[in-house]
């Protein structure tokens, strides 16, 4: 992750109102924890090493010039979100909802009472995660594996639609030295 001030992620999104976005923090004296059981592209046992600093609905097309229906690309600006610390590691999910969908799919009374659009607020506080990959975000009760790609049924609303980053933020120097004669080595800090 640079040091800049214009640290942007682009995502893209069709059909889509909001999104949420999740940043979670992995203490730079916890990265060597955090990689005895993941890899670069793992999460597991995340609460030991990391903790949620951010969680927040983020609207699509605020003004009506964009048409929602269309796929566009957006752009996350991390700095209005977060300060990020060098040596930690950030990971950034977004996910999205079903009443976050602008699509005229048929609903029935349960989905919809289901499903309430708006900001929950404990979305920031503190919360005990499960063992299993994210299950506390997702109700299974109603996934069926043949309307998984079917954007009006809550099966097509799963982590694997979800899109997670890992941003590093590390401070690097470059050295040089020159000797006679000979080429100029190179360390990287």
């Amino acid at each position: 992750m640079p040091a800049s001030s214009n640290l942007l992620i682009p995502f893209e999104a069709i059909a889509l109102k909001a999104v949420d976005v999740t940043i979670t923090r992995i203490f730079e004296n916890n990265v060597a924890q955090f990689f005895q059981v993941n890899s670069y592209s793992t999460n597991y046992e995340l609460q030991r090493v990391g903790r949620k600093v951010m969680k927040k609905k983020i609207l699509l097309g605020k003004s009506n010039i964009i048409d929602l229906r269309k796929k566009h690309r957006f752009a996350l600006k991390l700095d209005d979100i977060i300060q990020p610390e060098p040596g930690a590691i950030y990971q950034v999910k977004i996910t999205f909802k079903r009443a976050y969908s602008i699509l005229d799919c048929p609903t029935d009374e349960q989905e919809n009472n289901s499903e309430e659009e708006g900001e929950n607020p404990d979305d920031n506080a503190p919360m005990e995660s499960s063992y299993w990959d994210m299950a506390e975000e997702f109700d299974y009760s109603n996934y069926d594996w043949e309307q998984r790609d079917n954007p009006c049924h809550p099966s097509y609303y799963t982590s694997q639609r979800w899109a997670e980053k890992k941003l590093f933020r590390f401070q690097y120097r470059l050295v040089g030295e020159k000797r006679k004669k000979q080429r100029l080595p190179h360390l990287l800090q």
